[in-house]
C-alpha cells in the first residue's frame, strides 16, 4: 500500500497532468493534535497529566520520512514534542481482511505496549487506512485518548477548492470520482 508520503511526491506531477482537477492530498492531522495538547495544558496548569504535550503519530514509514510530515513537526516543535511511530502492520491486516480480531489486537498491543496511560496526549492517525481501527488501538491501548486524523481538513480543504472553481453544491445531482492506487469508483448520487 502506498502512504501519504508517495501521493505527495506524485501531486505535482498529478496537478500538471490534470492542471483543470481539483486534487487534494490528505495531511496528518499534527496541528489539530498539538492545540489540543496545548490548550489542556494550558487549562490544567502543571497539575496536567498532559503538560508534556507528547503526541505520538502512527503512520506508514513512507508517510514518517516524507519531507512535508517533517516541515510540518519543525514549523510545531516548540509546541510539542512528536513520537513517529511506524506501523505498516496495520495496512497489512487491514488489507487482508483481518482489521478485528486476534491477529490486529496483538499486533496493537505489541505496537503501543510502550505507551502507558499518562505518558502520551493523544494519536496522529497519519494514514487513511487507520481511522478504521481507531477502535482496536484504543482497546490494545486499554485507555482512552483523544485520536486526531486528517479528514476533517481534507474536507475543508476540498470544498474551498470546489468553492474557488464555483463547483461546491449543497443539493442537486453530482458525479463523484474517486481514483485510488486499488480501485476506481464512480457514483451517480442525487443530494
Amino acid at each position: 500500500s502506498r502512504g501519504l508520503g508517495d501521493v505527495y511526491k506524485r501531486q505535482p506531477f498529478l496537478r500538471e497532468k490534470y492542471p483543470e482537477d481539483i486534487i487534494v492530498g490528505m495531511e496528518p492531522a499534527v496541528k489539530p493534535a498539538t492545540l489540543f495538547a496545548q490548550e489542556i495544558a494550558e487549562r490544567e496548569g502543571e497539575h496536567s497529566c498532559l503538560s508534556e504535550k507528547k503526541i505520538l503519530i502512527l503512520a506508514t514509514e513512507s508517510t514518517l520520512k516524507g519531507n512535508r510530515l517533517h516541515h510540518l513537526i519543525d514549523r510545531l516543535k516548540d509546541k510539542g514534542e512528536y513520537i513517529l511511530l511506524p506501523a505498516p502492520g496495520i495496512v497489512r491486516l487491514l488489507e487482508e481482511g483481518k482489521g478485528f480480531g486476534v491477529e490486529m489486537q496483538s499486533y496493537l498491543k505489541g505496537l503501543l505496549k510502550p505507551y502507558p496511560k499518562g505518558s502520551i496526549s493523544s494519536i496522529v492517525l497519519g494514514c487513511t487506512h487507520f481511522p478504521f481501527v481507531k477502535k482496536e488501538i484504543e482497546k490494545a491501548l486499554g485507555y482512552s485518548i483523544p485520536f486526531f486524523d486528517g479528514a476533517e481538513g481534507t474536507a475543508r480543504e476540498t470544498a474551498h477548492r470546489l468553492a474557488e472553481k464555483n463547483l461546491l453544491r449543497k443539493t442537486g445531482e453530482s458525479k463523484l470520482t474517486l481514483y485510488s492506487s486499488c480501485l476506481l469508483y464512480t457514483s451517480d448520487a442525487a443530494d
